[in-house]
């Protein structure tokens, strides 16, 4: 059948009623000629206070021969059929948008954050509550996959997600320079996984699960594909996130989710996913920071350095028994 280019026609008395309802007709090709009928299910109903002359225009609204798929008027008093938008989208063009210079920065993580000392100290903790590989690891929100590789190399089996295309075609094209075969990285929404239920014995939130449009469902997800005594570590940014001037400059320029995501509301929807316990743990870089601190140059004795020291430990304790929220992380277990 040939095709004819899109034909769009205003019907309507030009008039200040008929502004409020103009309707586009397309015509596909041939077979497809649209009328329009009040009594169809799939016209509107005779607006004659809108359009005077509107129902002896046309006699029917659906196809002569086709089923009609969507509304050809877009359904002009309701709209039902027309897409939503992607409250996602910011989230997967990220990667695309930041540019080839931000990737290769993300790949530098975590030398390249200004978090480094955080970052290098969170990451201890994960490899100590991990264990001795072998074990089965997922990350969820990997971004380029700086972390996932980093498991990898030390023996573990990896999947990292992320919903970001860009984002994981860098990272396997690291993985693959890198000769990674233990490493797996999927395009993905953490928060709708389709991977096999307990198939994981670990998975991992490192500063992520605050970009989730529905961190439950993603809770939920992380609890499914987790193995009975699986546990899920959870590092995140915390109350008073989304308000930062960086969080807000985000969604902002890159309609990104910079949500507040404090352990309290973490505990919470992993209860309500079925998580049977859970620890709330320092972070290392808050603990460590207290005792090695690079004012010991600054002392002018040995007794000094000695009450320098003695003073870091008291506060070591101190931030380990009355816990920040915005210093701790958690550990749920199925």
């Amino acid at each position: 059948t040939s095709r004819r280019s899109h034909r769009r026609t205003a019907v309507g008395p030009k008039s200040a009623a008929a502004n409020l309802a103009k309707i586009t007709i397309y015509t596909c090709d041939n077979s497809d000629v649209y009328h329009l009928n009040p009594q169809s299910p799939h016209s509107l109903p005779p607006p004659s206070s809108i359009i005077p002359d509107f129902p002896s225009l046309f006699t029917s609204i659906v196809p002569t021969e086709k089923p009609l798929g969507v509304d050809p008027l877009g359904n002009l008093y309701g709209i039902h059929d027309m897409a939503q938008p992607d409250p996602k989208q910011g989230e997967r063009e990220y990667y695309a948008r930041v540019g080839d210079a931000e990737i290769k920065r993300a790949f530098g993580k975590p030398f390249t954050d200004r978090k480094c000392e955080w970052d290098l100290g969170n990451i201890t903790a994960i490899f100590h509550l991990l264990g001795e590989p072998p074990a089965r690891v997922a990350e969820l929100g990997c971004g380029v996959g700086w972390l996932s590789i980093m498991l990898a190399r030390r023996g573990f089996d990896v999947v990292g997600v992320d919903i970001s295309p860009d984002a994981i075609a860098a990272g396997r094209q690291q993985r693959d320079a890198l000769n990674l075969p233990r490493l797996d990285f999927q395009v993905a929404d953490y928060e709708s996984l389709e991977a096999e239920d307990a198939s994981f014995d670990a998975a991992i939130f490192f500063s992520s699960l605050h970009h989730a449009e529905d961190e439950a469902g993603a809770l939920r997800n992380a609890y499914r594909i987790l193995k009975p005594d699986g546990m899920l570590i959870a590092f995140e940014p915390g109350s008073g996130h989304g308000g930062t001037e960086s969080s807000r400059k985000a969604v902002e320029e890159f309609g990104v989710h910079e949500k507040d995501m404090p352990i309290a509301k973490i505990i919470s929807l992993g209860q309500q996913a079925g998580f049977r316990r859970h620890l709330r743990l320092p972070e290392p870089w808050d603990f460590l920071r207290t005792i090695y601190r690079p004012s010991y140059r600054k002392a002018t004795s040995s007794c000094d350095l000695r009450n320098r020291f003695r003073l870091g430990v008291l506060r070591a304790f101190r931030r380990f028994f009355f816990q920040r929220e915005d210093q701790s992380f958690v550990v749920l277990w199925k």
